[in-house]
């Protein structure tokens, strides 16, 4: 069994909104067909992990390398040439989610009190998830490109079975 590392909260927290979400919708569905009512405030809560979820699982692929990707013009090239455009692509992700956090604070900033319809909570307990995870993807690009110019870049695999330590 892997130990828990800090670095992974956000692969914790997502699992977590999933499996919470799981729940809620068999529960809600159960009580919607069977029993002939149901929990109103559910659906809300229920988009808004789906929200989290989604989000912090992007940032846990973009950290472990695991999204979808056409690289076959890529394997074309010479491997210092790889090298280099594989720094270059982290820096344009780089610039990207950093334009995308700001937007997303922009938002945040900008829904001010609002709440959300049933439960009444902020509208920010939604849009912070942009913002969130956006923000942990330009970091770990920064943290990428950091490692990769000083050749210290391993890719790591979230399935392997080796422990560390």
């Amino acid at each position: 069994m892997k130990k828990f590392k800090l670095s992974d909260l956000d692969l914790y927290v997502g699992a977590a909104c999933f499996v919470v979400l799981v729940l809620l919708i068999i529960v809600n569905v159960t009580l919607r067909y069977v029993f002939k009512t149901g929990m109103v405030w559910a659906e809300e809560l229920i988009l808004i992990l789906f929200a989290w979820a989604t989000y912090l699982g992007i940032v846990v692929s973009q950290r472990y390398n695991r999204h979808i990707k056409i690289d076959f013009i890529f394997k074309m090239f010479p491997k210092p040439v790889q090298k280099f455009l594989d720094i270059v692509t982290d820096i344009a992700i780089t610039i990207l989610t950093c334009y995308i956090t700001y937007l997303a604070v922009t938002l945040c900033i900008n829904a001010g009190t609002k709440k959300t319809l049933v439960m009444q909570l902020p509208i920010n307990v939604v849009n912070s998830c942009l913002a969130v995870a956006f923000a942990l993807i330009c970091l770990g690009s920064v943290v990428r490109i950091v490692e990769k110019l000083k050749g210290t870049y391993v890719p790591v695999d979230p399935l392997s079975t080796d422990e560390e330590e």
